[in-house]
Parts: C-alpha cells; structure tokens; sequence
C-alpha cells in the first residue's frame, strides 16, 4: 500500500479532496493530483530559497524590488493574479532566477523520426539528454552567466533573449498550468516577505551555491542555506 493509499481515509473529509469528489474526479486522479502539487511545492521552495539568497547577495536588487513591493502593497490591501503581474521588476527577478536555477535542470526527448544536424545524425528512438543548466550558463549564450541580472529580462532588452536557450522549464508550454502556479506562488511569497524583513547572508551562508552531483533531475542542494531577516 503507498503512502496516499495509508493517508487516504485520514484526508478523504479535508477539502481539497471533498471538493475533488464532488467535481467527478477518481481516486486515482485526486492520488496524482496531490502527487502534482506536492512536487511543484518542492520546486517552489527551491526557487524561493534561491531567490532569497540572490538578495542577500545583491543588495542594491533587494532593494529595488523592496522598494516596488512597498509601494504595491501601500496600494493593495490584498493580492490578486492580474496585480501580481504589474510588478515589472519582481518578475524580471524570477525569470533571471530560472535562468540561473532552472526548475527543469535536464530533460529528455525520443527521436520521432531521422533527424540530423550539423553532420550529426540522430536516428527515430534515439533518447537524447538536453542539459537546461548548461544552456542557461553557457557564456555563448549569456553575457557573464554566472552573474544574477535581472535586466536581462526588462523590457528594453527582452528582444535579445533567444527563446531556444531560455528554457526554465523544459520544453512545456510558458502557460502551463504548473508553471502559472509556481510564478503564482513564487510572487504572492516574495511580496510578503519582502515586504516585512529584509535578507542578508548569515556566518553559516555559503559563498557559493552547490549542488548534489548525484541528483540531475533536480537542483537539490548539497548543503543547508542560512540567512539572516532583519525587520
């Protein structure tokens, strides 16, 4: 019996799944529903931390974007989709973020046919591994990668982002829902972080980010990140 077969009973009467039942979904799909949601936490998370620890670095970016976030929530009592999407540098700092830190490190592709390319010949069924990160720090495609930029991705200088290396997420669709929702929650968080502590690096920080090598589906981190809040 897995986990969500044991935790069935326990959660059945809670909401999300009552309200799941009564839309007409099986057990089975509230089962992977929950499975869904439970790993975009896992990426959330992720791309929170990495966001807070870029801050803490970058203090004059801290404080633009707390700046931007002061004045929205001077003006928003309460936070809705369409006013999150109003904050012009709050999401050029994600999308630099998920340059830097893509929630997709690698992904995969089978062959549906012949294809070659650059006298490189890659035959139907052939499994081919596209590494995401590697794009995202190759210098051929950005200007010092390695740097956290955010105006990489302002308005002036969108037109020089090539679409075929920016790819956070793998190859799925930019109005994927999960996508929707992680930028949904990744915002709606920063605002309200931002808005009441200001972040900088603890004694305990490390210099620099590294990963578990022996994790590549997931940027999973090799050791803790601590910061410091400051209200």
């Amino acid at each position: 019996m897995s986990t969500l077969d044991a935790r069935k009973e326990e959660i059945k009467n809670k909401y999300i799944w009552q309200t799941l039942e009564k839309e007409g979904f099986s057990d089975e799909e509230i089962k992977l529903c929950i499975f869904c949601l439970v790993k975009a936490l896992r990426k959330i998370n992720n791309t929170l931390l990495f966001t807070l620890y870029e801050l803490s670095i970058d203090e004059e970016v801290q404080t633009d974007l707390r700046a931007e976030v002061a004045r929205f929530k001077k003006s928003n009592s309460t936070v809705t989709y369409q006013d999150l999407s109003e904050l012009e540098y709050l999401e050029t700092v994600v999308c630099e973020i998920l340059r830097k830190y893509p929630t997709e490190p690698f992904v995969y592709k089978i062959c549906e046919r012949d294809y070659s390319k650059n006298d490189v010949q890659f035959p139907k069924n052939m499994l081919i591994f596209a590494s995401i990160f590697g794009i995202h720090h190759d210098d051929r495609a950005y200007i010092n990668p390695e740097l956290f930029d955010p105006d990489r991705f302002c308005k002036e200088n969108l037109k020089f982002v090539d679409s075929t290396k920016y790819l956070p997420f793998g190859f799925k669709d930019e109005n994927d829902f999960g996508i929707l929702y992680l930028k949904l929650i990744v915002k709606a968080t920063l605002v309200e972080l931002l808005s009441r502590f200001k972040f900088s690096l603890s004694k305990k920080s490390p210099k620099t980010i590294q990963f578990n090598e022996a994790n590549f589906t997931n940027l999973e981190l090799a050791e803790d990140v601590w910061l410091n809040l400051c209200v």
